[in-house]
C-alpha cells in the first residue's frame, strides 16, 4: 500500500520540476527593457516593457490613435532624469515620470506625468502632467518586430514597425 502512493508523489513532485524548470526558460512576450545615458553631465533612464509586433497592425488598431498609449507595454514606462532637462525645447524638472504617448497619424503628443508607477494607461490623470510636447512621427523603410526606446544623438528615439518617432533631449542650463 506504501508503494503505490510513494510512486505517486514521485511522479507528481517530477512533473512539477520538470513544469517549474520549463517555465524559467520561456521569454517574457514583452520583456523588460532599461535604457541609461547621459546628455551631458544629466544622466536619464528609462524603464519599460517591450512588446512586439508579432503579426498585429500596430498604429491604429493595437494603439489606437487619439488615445492615451502607456508607450509600451504592461506598466507605463518610466523616464527619470537627475537634473532638469529641455525636451522639446520646454524645461521638465528633475524626477521620475510615466512616459505616456497619444499616437495620431501625423502628429504625436509626448506626455510626462508626474505618477510614474501605474499599470498602463488605465490611471492616467491628465490633471497630474507635468510636460506635453508634440512630436512628428515618420515612416521607416524597415519594419520592426519589438519596439525600442533609446536615447540617439540627443533625442529620445521611438522604433516599432514602420514608425520612428524623435523627441529632442538637451541639457538645461539651469541646474536643479
Amino acid at each position: 500500500m506504501m508503494l503505490p502512493k510513494l510512486l505517486f508523489s514521485t511522479i507528481i513532485l517530477t512533473f512539477i520540476q520538470v513544469s517549474l524548470i520549463k517555465g524559467q526558460h520561456k521569454q517574457a512576450l514583452s520583456p523588460a527593457m532599461e535604457v541609461h545615458q547621459h546628455i551631458g553631465q544629466t544622466e536619464i533612464r528609462i524603464k519599460y516593457n517591450a512588446p512586439s509586433k508579432r503579426e498585429r497592425v500596430i498604429w491604429g488598431d493595437l494603439v489606437p490613435y487619439g488615445q492615451v498609449w502607456r508607450t509600451g507595454a504592461n506598466n507605463a514606462t518610466v523616464f527619470s532624469t537627475d537634473q532638469s532637462i529641455l525636451i522639446g525645447g520646454k524645461e521638465l524638472p528633475k524626477g521620475s515620470y510615466a512616459l505616456f504617448m497619444i499616437p495620431d497619424e501625423n502628429v504625436w503628443t509626448v506626455i510626462f506625468n508626474s505618477v510614474p508607477n501605474q499599470w498602463g494607461a488605465f490611471s492616467y490623470d491628465v490633471q497630474k502632467d507635468i510636460l506635453r510636447i508634440e512630436a512628428i512621427p515618420r515612416k521607416t523603410e524597415h519594419s520592426q518586430e519589438q519596439m525600442s526606446l533609446t536615447i540617439e544623438d540627443a533625442k529620445l528615439v521611438l522604433r516599432w514597425d514602420d514608425l520612428e518617432l524623435k523627441v529632442p533631449l538637451k541639457e538645461s542650463p539651469i541646474k536643479k
